[in-house]
């Protein structure tokens, strides 16, 4: 069996010979043949039909078996097939291989020897080397250029990527999605075409802040004198009670009539205070919390004599 070139060059140099026995001749490493010949064995007319089967150079068992029917000698007594009209599905690209035309008949079958070996050589480029996407994901595409008859694979390495093209042959467009990101950390995953890699970042996903509540604002009360009650003595002490429900106290000012006459920064609460006169005061206290938010005291008026 011979295996032609593609390229128009002289067949000495560039065909692979299977014999179905005997020596044989070993002709150079054939570059993308596309077409194979072979000398039908003598029982030629019992032979029911032809297959062909592709083997790696290591390998006992065939990558691919391809049924060629039972085409007619040419006048030279050869058997010619056009492998681009008979092949759906191409042998690896750029593996090293040979083949073997088996005869089936009624009952049995009979394997030629190797071929010498042969290779198809493809060359493989994508339109670019990766894109990014937002946390939000989304879907795009990447073309691959190759030589018409070679096969390839697209594969993900993430499962938030899906790829939706698992192969082909010849040039195409590769689709692919990217899932939606939740986390605060971006991520990378890759895109495997014809063994080229093709890489996808995704950003990290944007949170928004939790929303802080206001402050509130502290409370407090004039706890002495009391309201309504009459103070004997040059000295009045003045107490408060104050509170915080979302911090602390920072100062408590303590003011008669308007008029601020001391200030006191831990609790008890407490002043003392001197009247110039005796008379009816008003007594009130502004409490200022930890974040500087303020509240007044209801007044509480009081006699001094």
């Amino acid at each position: 069996m011979w295996m032609r070139s593609r390229r128009a060059i002289s067949r000495a140099a560039f065909t692979l010979l299977v014999a179905w026995a005997g020596n044989v001749t070993v002709y150079a490493q054939t570059v993308n043949p596309n077409v194979v010949e072979f000398l039908p064995p003598a029982d030629h007319s019992q032979v029911s039909r032809y297959d062909l089967a592709f083997y790696t150079l290591t390998a006992g068992d065939p990558f691919l078996t391809v049924n060629i029917g039972k085409p007619t000698p040419q006048l030279d007594g050869l058997i010619r097939v056009d492998l681009t009209r008979t092949l759906t599905s191409w042998p690896e690209p750029n593996v090293i291989s040979a083949a073997r035309v088996i005869s089936v008949a009624s009952g049995a079958s009979n394997a030629s020897l190797h071929s010498n070996s042969f290779v198809f050589q493809c060359d493989f480029s994508l339109s670019s080397t990766g894109q990014s996407f937002s946390a939000s994901g989304g879907s795009s595409t990447v073309s691959l250029t190759t030589q018409s008859y070679c096969s390839w694979k697209a594969t993900s390495s993430s499962s938030w990527i899906t790829v939706s093209t698992a192969g082909g042959t010849g040039s195409a467009t590769i689709g692919y999605s990217v899932a939606s990101h939740t986390s605060t950390t971006s991520r990378t995953g890759t895109v495997t075409v014809a063994g080229l890699t093709y890489t996808v970042t995704q950003a990290a996903a944007v949170t928004s802040p939790s929303p802080v509540a206001p402050n509130a604002p502290p409370t407090v009360t004039i706890t002495r004198p009391s309201a309504g009650s009459t103070i004997n003595g040059r000295q009045v002490k003045i107490d408060a009670s104050a509170s915080d429900s979302d911090g602390s106290i920072a100062s408590v000012a303590f003011y008669v009539d308007d008029k601020l006459v001391g200030t006191s920064s831990k609790a008890p609460y407490s002043i003392q205070w001197s009247p110039d006169t005796n008379g009816t005061y008003t007594f009130k206290a502004l409490a200022t919390d930890n974040l500087g938010a303020t509240a007044w005291s209801p007044p509480v008026t009081a006699t001094v004599r």
